[in-house]
């Protein structure tokens, strides 16, 4: 069941870009109630221009009990026929430095 409990996400901590120019945007939210909750969104390359308000569609949500940790960092490997692996990273400020990958098949 999940339980997240952002309403809003209120910070972009990171992006990468995909070979065909979409970018993956990293999420992040805190609440002393439920902790860290990161979200990866995918915003579409043409529609990036100056004064834009930018949507994306969502790729994943990371909250509990899946391993929730402050996420900060985002990259992109591209593999053949468009797919890739996204890496997310956090740091020790609070916890843990984890590394964590996951293949995107876009």
């Amino acid at each position: 069941m999940r339980r997240n409990h952002c309403v809003v996400f209120l910070d972009v901590v990171g992006a990468a870009t995909l070979a065909g120019g979409d970018v993956m945007v990293l999420e992040r939210c805190f609440t002393w109630m439920g902790g860290f909750t990161s979200r990866i969104v995918r915003v579409r390359g043409d529609h990036i221009r100056a004064e834009a308000v930018l949507k994306g569609s969502e790729l994943a949500t990371i909250d509990p009990p899946l391993t929730a940790e402050n996420f900060e960092g985002i990259a992109v490997h591209p593999l053949p026929g468009g797919s890739a692996y996204i890496y997310l990273t956090s740091d020790n400020t609070l916890q843990r430095t984890l590394l964590l990958m996951f293949e995107y098949r876009g």
